[in-house]
């Protein structure tokens, strides 16, 4: 239920950020304290396209093999 509050707002979030004054300013919502390394977002952007790599594969292999015939 919760999940699907979120999906339904979902098309309102970009307007929070572009109606000018009276949204919220994208600089409130960045952390300047926070400071992360580079290496820490490469890691985090490597490791994400690897399971992607990977569940692409997995779905091609389960799915896509199984339902195309042999030659």
């Amino acid at each position: 239920m919760v999940l699907m509050e979120y999906v339904n707002d979902g098309a309102r979030y970009p307007y929070m950020f572009v109606t000018g004054g009276g949204g919220i300013p994208v600089a409130q919502l960045v952390n300047q304290l926070l400071e992360m390394p580079p290496a820490t977002i490469y890691t985090a952007l490597a490791s994400t396209l690897f399971f992607t790599a990977l569940f692409s594969i997995a779905f091609y292999y389960a799915v896509v093999r199984r339902l195309l015939p042999e030659d």
